[in-house]
């Protein structure tokens, strides 16, 4: 008695189980496609991979369900009912739908992923582009101050008065002691500049062509950070993409014949295709 108990009630078990679980995963799809939002790519692209990712969840239902059909009676045809009134036929038909669905959501990915990963790819393009202006403008900037900043410091290093005043100034600042690490090693560099000036006014020359190098090479570092950086971004974004493009395709491929090999069975199972049922 127990043995035939266990083995009525294993079907409703996996009867309860499956509808849970499909019920489960139809209201997530529901959830994914509110609020609906077709003209939006990236919504498009994240709900159909969302979908992609979830598709084993319904297909266990639904096999839960077929393994409970077939311990029930042996056989997914009807008991002399009609089969749109069974829940075995809107088992099949639901994993006919899934098969469909699934068999079109990579071409729906692969279309909208194209122009969203342009937008991107164009994006960085841009940001790499407004860097590079902004460094070239630099550069003019640059250019174009040096004359002017060498012209009134010349005017000042004419003051030897003024010039024997701030020598003595760094001088005292650097024996003071109170000076540490970068500062009292950029007040020792001014006093040897202000000493090379006081013996040679065109130190000032080498002094500026030394700052202008310096600048033009930060300038140029910059730039060339920013174009490697966006060739690394624009590489990443385009190995990404071509990962997740296979994935996807590959995953709602198996899909849409797992669901569709599950419904075609079960419909050739209720007799759907015997020449009887014509």
């Amino acid at each position: 008695m127990k043995s035939a108990t266990s083995a009525l009630s294993a079907p409703f078990i996996l009867k309860v189980a499956g509808s849970v679980i499909l019920l489960s995963a139809l209201v997530d799809y529901l959830s994914l496609l509110i609020p609906f939002q077709a003209s939006s790519k990236e919504w498009v692209i994240t709900t159909v991979s969302q979908s992609i990712d979830r598709g084993f969840v319904p297909l266990i239902g639904l096999v839960l369900l077929y393994v409970s059909y077939f311990l029930e009676s042996g056989t997914l045809a009807p008991q002399g009912k009609s089969p749109f009134v069974t829940g075995r036929f809107w088992a099949i038909a639901l994993s006919c739908l899934f098969g469909l669905g699934f068999l079109f959501s990579s071409p729906a990915y692969f279309l909208n992923s194209g122009d969203l990963v342009t937008n991107r790819l164009k994006t960085i393009s841009e940001e790499r582009d407004r860097i590079v202006a902004q460094t070239e403008q630099e550069e003019k900037i640059l250019e174009a101050q040096i004359p002017q900043r060498l012209a009134q410091l010349q005017e000042q290093v004419k003051d030897k008065a003024k010039l024997d005043q701030e020598l003595k100034a760094l001088t005292d600042a650097v024996n003071s002691g109170q000076l540490k690490g970068d500062q009292l090693e950029q007040a020792k560099k001014a006093q040897q500049d202000l000493e090379k000036l006081k013996s040679d006014p065109n130190h000032l020359n080498n002094m500026a062509k030394d700052f202008k190098d310096k600048e033009l090479m930060r300038i140029r570092e910059n730039r060339k950070k920013a174009e490697d950086q966006s060739k690394k971004l624009t590489d990443q974004t385009n190995t990404d993409v071509t990962k997740t493009r296979i994935r996807m395709a590959l995953n709602s491929l198996l899909f849409a014949i797992a669901y569709t090999i599950v419904g075609w069975v079960g419909l050739a199972e209720m007799g759907t295709f015997s020449k009887s049922n014509r």
